[in-house]
């Protein structure tokens, strides 16, 4: 772990990289069960007056700071380090987002280092509600240690990649706009077509949440809500294909345009109907996208945070594939 001066006499004569997923993880292949892996406490966003968080802001010169850890006895010499962001969605590769960019770290043994890449939100960024969901990577080729697929984020049973999947909407008091709703991506990581359901639920106040909520959030947000959000529902539909970005379609890997979607995912201007329950589920093709939306209700709600946890589970093996956290901040009643 980074910060834990202990040697790990397993990997001595190695290099042992990997980014945390998740403030449990150690670089065990895969994260441990029940535990989300789009909480990277090792990516975060540098704001312009040095503050650190999971927060940036639009139009001004950010930073993206990743942490790669050495668990192995050598150094790693020149390892790289690429940053990608992309749409809201509950499982993501490359072809679905944008290169921030990159660069070379040198890891000592049982040792940390971090690369700070520029990063300058768009009003597209903006406009999907402040969020953005940020993956970083690192590739060593001599000796080698590197990710297993170059065409996956595979965050959860990969060392070498890791994902920080927050959304952060503005502050709203009880009753302002009563139904809100949040769109986001889903698509299919598997090699052939398979079926998934989309849970969405809020997270309870219970002291682990809240220690993991302000690990994941950089510690600069409130307590979480005692009275939940109402009426949270759950529905997919089909990807429209006018909203799908020609790099995106097909097996083509290519960067795919990061504004794409913007007025379909984020946080909604206008709440749409959602007749469906907490889950919706749906068969996926390998190329295919759907579009997600979370609705919930503001009136009534407690004032503090709330937290909704949507996730993507295989219907067959009920193995989570993908997930996000929207984060509703809502003040009090005026």
């Amino acid at each position: 772990m980074p910060g834990d001066d202990r040697k790990d006499e397993h990997f001595s004569g190695i290099t042992y990289l990997f980014v945390r997923t998740h403030p449990q993880d150690d670089g065990t292949e895969p994260l441990a069960a029940g535990l989300p892996w789009w909480v990277s406490p090792d990516i975060v966003v540098v704001r312009p007056d040095g503050s650190r968080g999971g927060v940036g802001l639009e139009g001004e010169p950010n930073r993206i700071e990743v942490l790669v850890t050495n668990r192995g006895g050598i150094v790693a010499t020149d390892a790289y380090v690429d940053v990608f962001v992309a749409n809201p969605s509950l499982g993501i590769n490359p072809s679905q987002a944008h290169l921030v960019g990159g660069g070379y770290v040198t890891v000592q043994g049982y040792g940390t280092a971090a690369l700070s890449v520029p990063w300058t939100p768009t009003a597209a960024d903006s406009a999907q509600g402040g969020h953005r969901c940020l993956v970083a990577r690192v590739s060593l080729i001599v000796p080698s240690d590197t990710y297993r697929d170059p065409n996956a984020f595979d965050a959860r049973g990969d060392r070498h990649v890791a994902q920080r999947n927050i959304h952060v909407a503005a502050p709203a008091t009880r009753g302002a706009r009563k139904r809100r709703a949040f769109g986001f991506h889903v698509s299919n990581p598997k090699k052939s077509r398979a079926r998934y359901q989309v849970r969405a639920r809020e997270l309870k106040p219970t002291a682990r949440n809240a220690r993991a909520v302000r690990g994941a959030l950089g510690g600069e947000f409130g307590e979480l809500a005692a009275e939940p959000l109402r009426d949270v529902r759950v529905a997919l539909e089909a990807q429209r294909a006018e909203d799908v970005a020609d790099d995106v379609r097909g097996t083509d890997r290519h960067v795919a345009d990061p504004g794409a979607d913007r007025a379909r995912l984020g946080e909604l201007s206008e709440a749409p109907e959602v007749s469906r329950g907490a889950a919706a589920t749906a068969a996926i093709g390998p190329d295919e996208l759907l579009v997600g939306t979370v609705a919930y209700t503001v009136e009534g709600a407690g004032p503090g945070l709330h937290v909704i946890e949507v996730t993507q589970v295989d219907a067959r093996t009920r193995r989570v594939a993908g997930g996000l956290w929207v984060v509703v901040p809502v003040g009090p009643s005026r």
